[in-house]
């Protein structure tokens, strides 16, 4: 039975030094995230111009925020997988059109105009990017932090959330519509000017 024993406390010390290791690892980094976290909600209250609630607003977030923030991080997951998807969709657009001028570049057409209008949609797209970047960490913070004991802080980050997600359903349009009507109406120019130069030199 001694036996038996000596033999399974190595063991079973073994096992408890890489536990107690993960644990204090994770904790630590849980630590180092509120950290982080904190210069941020203070930023959204700032932003928001919230700096306290009423006594009944106060109860009602306390009351309905835990609740909330399960909802909040799933929100959040759909939210970074839409950011990557747009993410792609759009470097794969600029990436074939910043091709087409380089090629037509070549073949000394007049790309000025195309080129003015990519220009402006590309920032666009990059103030894009970091809208949906401040939206999904807004969500991150939200459903993280602990609202119970600042509620000022979490009311300020929900509303920063609600004005970065109508800041990028705006911006989404915008780009949607600047590619639409006029991007595609220059290249279908220019397509056409080098059709009737083809056929005026035959």
């Amino acid at each position: 039975m001694k036996i038996l024993l000596f033999g399974i406390m190595p063991l079973f010390l073994a096992l408890s030094f890489p536990i107690s290791s993960v644990i204090a690892q994770t904790d630590n980094e849980a630590s180092e995230q509120e950290k982080q976290r904190e210069p941020r909600i203070e930023t959204y209250k700032e932003n928001q111009g919230i700096d306290r609630l009423s006594f009944t607003e106060e109860r009602k977030v306390i009351g309905l925020c835990k609740a909330a923030q399960s909802k909040l991080a799933s929100l959040e997951s759909s939210a970074v997988k839409a950011q990557d998807k747009h993410q792609a969709v759009y470097e794969d657009v600029f990436s074939k059109l910043d091709t087409l001028v380089e090629r037509l570049s070549l073949a000394s057409v007049d790309t000025s105009a195309l080129s003015s209008v990519l220009s402006e949609s590309q920032s666009d797209q990059a103030e894009l990017t970091v809208l949906m970047a401040n939206y999904t960490q807004a969500l991150s913070d939200l459903a993280l932090m602990d609202c119970e004991s600042d509620p000022v802080g979490f009311k300020a980050a929900l509303q920063s959330a609600r004005v970065y997600r109508s800041g990028i359903v705006s911006s989404v349009k915008s780009l949607k519509k600047t590619l639409k009507e006029t991007v595609k109406p220059i290249i279908i120019e220019i397509r056409t000017t080098l059709s009737q130069g083809e056929a005026g030199g035959e």
